[in-house]
C-alpha cells in the first residue's frame, strides 16, 4: 500500500473521528480546554499534577451554566484574579452549613459513608494520610472527600444562606481548601463566572502518564 493511500485513510479516519466528537456530547470536542491541577484541594478527585479538560461554557456567545449539584466546576475568581476548581454543593436560595464535618443542606445532613484511608502520592501533601468518605448528594451524585479530622478550623461553620444567582463550593479534601466557608477570599460564586464543568482526566500528575478517568457525568 502506497504511502499516499495510507495518509488518505489516516485522514479520512481522522475526520470521521472528529465528525463524531463534534455531534456527540454537545460538540464537547470544540469546547474543550485544558486545565493542569497545582495543588490538593480537590483531592482525591484531582492529583496534583493532573491535567484535565474543561467543557467550556461560551459566555461571549449568550451561554450560561446551569448549575448541577456535584459538578466539578472551574470559575473566575474576582477576589483574587486566578481561576478555581471546586464541587458545586450549595445552589440559589438555598442554606449550607458544616457541622462537625458533615455538610447541611437546607439544614438536613447530605449521606456520608466512611472508607479506606487515603494517602496523597505527590505534591505538598505527598506522603500524608487521610480519612476517605464518600459523599452521596440529595440528586444522588456521589464522590469521595477527604478529612484530617472533623474538628478543624472549617469542619464547623455558621449557616451560609447562598445569593440569588450564585454558588457555594467546596474542596474535596476539606481541610485544605479555600472555598466558598472563607467568604473574604472566595464566598459565594456568581453563576455567571463560571467558565466550564470538568470532565476527564487525561494525564496523571502522580503517575506521569496519560490515562483516560472520567469526572462525573460526562453525558452533562
Amino acid at each position: 500500500m502506497s504511502k499516499k493511500i495510507i495518509w488518505s485513510l489516516f485522514a479520512l479516519s481522522l475526520l470521521v473521528f472528529v465528525i463524531y466528537l463534534s455531534e456527540r456530547n454537545d460538540y464537547y470536542f470544540y469546547r474543550a480546554k485544558h486545565y493542569i491541577m497545582p495543588a490538593g484541594s480537590m483531592l482525591p478527585t484531582l492529583e496534583v499534577g493532573d491535567e484535565f479538560l474543561v467543557k467550556r461554557i461560551f459566555s461571549g456567545f449568550g451561554e450560561r451554566y446551569v448549575p448541577i449539584r456535584g459538578d466539578v466546576i472551574v470559575f473566575w475568581n474576582e477576589k483574587v484574579s486566578a481561576d478555581y476548581v471546586k464541587r458545586l454543593i450549595g445552589l440559589p436560595g438555598e442554606t449550607v452549613q458544616i457541622q462537625d464535618g458533615i455538610v447541611f443542606i437546607n439544614r438536613v445532613a447530605i449521606s456520608r459513608t466512611e472508607g479506606s484511608a487515603y494517602t496523597a502520592r505527590n505534591g505538598s501533601y505527598a506522603g500524608d494520610s487521610f480519612s476517605r468518605f464518600n459523599e452521596k448528594l440529595p440528586n444522588a451524585v456521589e464522590y469521595e472527600i477527604l478529612e484530617l479530622s472533623d474538628s478543624e478550623k472549617l469542619d464547623n461553620t455558621k449557616e451560609y444562606v447562598v445569593p440569588d444567582g450564585h454558588l457555594f463550593v467546596l474542596g474535596d479534601n476539606r481541610d485544605n481548601s479555600v472555598d466558598s466557608r472563607v467568604l473574604s477570599t472566595v464566598g459565594f460564586v456568581p453563576i455567571e463566572d463560571v467558565k466550564g464543568v470538568a470532565r476527564h482526566v487525561y494525564y496523571s500528575g502522580p503517575e506521569k502518564s496519560f490515562i483516560w478517568r472520567r469526572i462525573g457525568d460526562d453525558g452533562h
